[in-house]
């Protein structure tokens, strides 16, 4: 591994030496309990108010005019609730549990469609997938060996480093 891609990953996953010690040993530090809540928590509460917003909506119209398909729209609307509350949940319980797993092998780095103009990036280790940014995305080498610490449930990458390293 390159001093630029050390400093490339430590930087997109946004950890420390002390981090990393505590990863290995199967521990999160208290700076990733915060910097990894204040970081996925906006994208729940964006998943949550955007189901929430269209089940009241739904609903709300649907009995004003007295039209089911206006309820059933707004029915429709639960699975993104169940979805925000499901990740908030994994979230919690993996922070709060602050134990950590680790994988290691060769990366396999993917990039999905998902949507018109959108796209999804994924490192997967052997079996284990885990959806990333692009930074995170762009700071791992195809092909190279990495041992990767995360979060059992959610399965939010935490360190990552080379065997060499």
């Amino acid at each position: 591994m390159t001093p630029t891609t050390d400093y490339e990953l430590r930087r997109a996953l946004n950890f420390t030496d002390a981090d990393l010690e505590a990863n290995c040993k199967g521990r999160i530090t208290e700076r990733q309990r915060r910097s990894n809540y204040i970081y996925r928590r906006p994208e729940i509460i964006r998943s949550g108010a955007i189901g929430g917003l269209f089940l009241a909506l739904g609903l709300f119209c649907g009995l004003l005019k007295g039209n089911s398909v206006f309820s059933l729209f707004g029915l429709l609307a639960i699975p993104s609730l169940v979805s925000a509350f499901a990740q908030w949940r994994q979230m919690k319980l993996d922070l709060q549990g602050g134990r950590v797993h680790s994988a290691s092998g060769p990366v396999r780095l993917n990039v999905r469609p998902a949507g018109r103009h959108w796209v999804n990036y994924y490192v997967r280790v052997k079996t284990l997938e885990f959806q990333v940014d692009k930074r995170t995305f762009l700071a791992f080498r195809q092909g190279q060996r990495y041992v990767i610490y995360y979060t059992p449930r959610a399965k939010l990458i935490l360190s990552a480093k080379s065997p060499t390293w």
